[in-house]
């Protein structure tokens, strides 16, 4: 899992859980080694690493993590360049060719990898053709041989996390909002939602699946007592997607007594559409905070971007809230393509100013727009004038917390900067 040094001014880094679960299906019949470039040392032995080594897997996002990704891959190829290095996570799945031409790339899997990592292990091992496997791509006497596609599964029917292969208290930070020894937990993969400029659209087609309540409160627990944690970071995409079964495991929260503070994300639709009921069982539950994708204060873009609701949505759900003591981490976007920039930046630093004057613990921040490849805005973005990198090293530059569209003038900038350090000067959401 290569460094996540993506943001300027964020230390923050958390548990891989994504090798943890691709882990979690072949750890019953193969030795698994769990690197996490965040935290292991540029000086690691890959002599041991390699030895007797069935293949080498490498997750990574579109963006800086590529960087780190090819540096490892580089190492074991002039170690041993008969181990197959296997890529998968975000930018493989969605950049699958530009991602496959790389020479220090052999095979990637697009999409849910879990079962078909287990399957490219266990072909790899028995000297099967890796043909047929689903989700795979890889490149045979010149030509591209692809799997077929890689639906999401449930992911209620994967292994128990093999927490063994991690030391989760170097994962333990201090969130001062929130709590002084927070862990972070993914429930859920993918978002039921369709917004044209998200990548969780390009990625699960607006699909979603969890682990379900009782799962997810079993992994609780056992993160609670293994790491003295007392407060749970979830990091799904979108932690409400299902409302009941998020009110369900808040329910679970107060029902098994557990002292802990919890944050979680959640589309402001949902949110908003919670009754004085269901807002106070996340109070007593000890739900904190809440990371909301409100986006825009203009409802040209709000439409534009399919996000379904309106400026007095986020108003009315900063004023629940703050009435059940949750801090609301309002994030917004500007710089869409096709919109009047000055028109939307104006409009939704005033939304932003109306949330902080709600309740001052509510946080704000605003991000540019950066076209993000498979999504429904993209081609738009190129058409107006976005020049897409073309290969993994130009991805990896690739900075989507600074300007990079031609139409947003780099005057716009400096303000927002200035903004985000008065409404939100605490940048771990």
């Amino acid at each position: 899992y290569p460094p996540t040094f993506h943001e300027k001014n964020y230390s923050f880094f958390w548990i891989p859980y994504s090798l943890l679960t691709i882990a979690s299906v072949v750890q019953d019949k193969y030795e698994v080694v769990i690197i996490d470039g965040n935290l292991e040392d540029e000086n690691y032995d890959f002599n041991d690493l390699t030895t007797d080594c069935l293949c080498v897997g490498i997750s990574s996002m579109t963006g800086h993590q590529i960087t780190g990704g090819l540096k490892f891959a580089g190492n074991i190829r002039s170690i041993n360049p008969n181990i197959p290095i296997v890529w998968g996570g975000h930018h493989p799945t969605i950049m699958p060719i530009s991602t496959l031409k790389h020479p220090l790339v052999d095979i990637i899997i697009r999409g849910q990898g879990e079962y078909s990592f287990e399957q490219l292990i266990r072909y790899l091992h028995e000297g099967k053709s890796l043909r047929n496997i689903p989700g795979i791509m890889f490149y045979k006497n010149g030509k591209v041989v692809e799997g077929r596609r890689n639906f999401l599964r449930n992911k209620d029917r994967l292994p128990d996390f093999p927490w063994n292969l991690i030391d989760i208290k170097q994962y333990i930070r201090n969130d001062p909002k929130i709590g002084d020894k927070v862990i972070n937990y993914i429930s859920s993969q993918g978002c039921p939602f369709n917004c044209t400029f998200c990548a969780e659209v390009a990625m699960y087609k607006s699909k979603w699946t969890s682990y379900g309540v009782p799962r997810i409160i079993k992994d609780i627990r056992l993160l609670i007592d293994k790491s003295g944690a007392n407060t749970i970071k979830f990091y799904d995409a979108n932690f409400f997607a299902n409302p009941h079964a998020a009110l369900e495991l808040a329910k679970s929260f107060v029902d098994y007594r557990l002292d802990v503070n919890w944050a979680a994300s959640g589309h402001p639709r949902t949110l908003n559409g919670l009754n004085s009921s269901q807002l106070g069982l996340l109070e007593k539950s000890n739900c904190v905070r809440l990371l909301i994708g409100a986006e825009s204060g203009y409802q040209i873009v709000i439409d534009k971007i399919k996000k379904n609701i309106t400026p007095k949505t986020i108003i009315e759900l900063a004023k629940k809230c703050s009435d059940y003591g949750i801090i609301g981490s309002f994030t917004f976007i500007v710089g869409f393509p096709n919109v009047d920039t000055g028109e939307e930046i104006k409009r939704t630093l005033d939304l932003g100013i109306n949330i902080r004057k709600i309740d001052p613990s509510h946080e704000v921040k605003i991000h540019f727009y950066a076209p993000y490849p498979g999504t429904p805005m993209f081609d738009e973005a190129c058409d107006a004038g976005f020049q897409s990198p073309i290969n993994m090293e130009e991805w990896a530059n690739y900075d989507y917390y600074t300007i990079e569209t031609p139409w947003v003038e780099g005057e716009y900038g400096k303000i927002i900067q200035d903004f985000n350090s008065n409404h939100c000067p605490y940048v771990h959401l």
